[in-house]
């Protein structure tokens, strides 16, 4: 039986694409699943768009479990922070070239 990635908003009635992240990887991802509508009330169209949708998420899952390293914007933020802690309080680098009006 053929795993189906595509459901039906409660709600709205729009389809959307739903992949659930493997627990091993949840963290990597800080989510516990890839969701992403698909902008259509009709299930034919949602099959045809469903099939980039999914096979881009597959693909992220299978280079993760590869151990690439996904850098995120909230990744990024959070390595920014750490790098730039012991400096805090210090004037920025470079302040002493500015010249300051007499």
């Amino acid at each position: 039986m053929a795993v189906s990635y595509v459901s039906k908003h409660p709600k709205s009635g729009v389809y959307r694409v739903r992949v659930a992240i493997p627990a091993e990887l949840r963290l990597v991802f800080k989510k516990g699943e890839f969701l992403q509508t698909l902008s259509t009330k009709n299930l034919a169209e949602a099959k045809v768009k469903a099939g980039p949708v999914v096979s881009g998420f597959l693909d992220q899952i299978k280079r993760a479990k590869a151990g690439e390293r996904y850098w995120l914007s909230h990744d990024l933020e959070i390595t920014a922070q750490q790098f730039l802690e012991p400096f805090a309080g210090q004037a920025p680098y470079g302040s002493h070239l500015i010249r300051r009006p007499i």
